[in-house]
């Protein structure tokens, strides 16, 4: 059986960039370990990768949510509330799901990241730690 070539991170770089790197490419590399959460969080930091193409890996589940909280603490470290991600669900261009205890919810645009964490209000329920309560 032939091996794999070593992953190259400039020539992985290039592929998202140019759009070559399809989702089930990326979730492969993912899946095995070769791309790890700084550097995820450092493409999606030079906008490598957009909105859909990362909801996309959360919902087949590559990105599951221990992966994603780690991811989030990471970006965390460079200001989440004005990164990327945040970009994203202000212009509505996409929709991004958080996962709290493996429960998907809706964020709408009034979300906001404290520390890495979604604290959201969604038709007028508070999401702490994965419970709604009425508000």
């Amino acid at each position: 059986m032939a091996q794999s070539s070593p992953i190259n991170f400039v020539n992985e770089n290039l592929l998202i960039e140019s759009g070559q790197m399809n989702s089930v490419y990326l979730s492969r590399i993912i899946e095995v370990g070769l791309i790890d959460a700084v550097y995820i969080s450092h493409l999606i930091g030079s906008v490598k990768i957009y909105g859909v193409y990362l909801i996309h890996l959360i919902e087949v589940v590559v990105i599951n949510f221990v992966y994603l909280t780690h991811l989030i603490e990471v970006i965390g470290k460079y200001d989440v509330y004005r990164s990327r991600l945040n970009r994203w669900i202000d212009k509505d261009e996409v929709s991004i799901y958080r996962w709290i205890e493996g429960i998907s919810i809706d964020i709408d645009k009034r979300n906001q990241w404290i520390d890495g964490t979604s604290i959201c209000f969604v038709d007028k329920h508070r999401w702490i730690d994965g419970i709604s309560t009425n508000r």
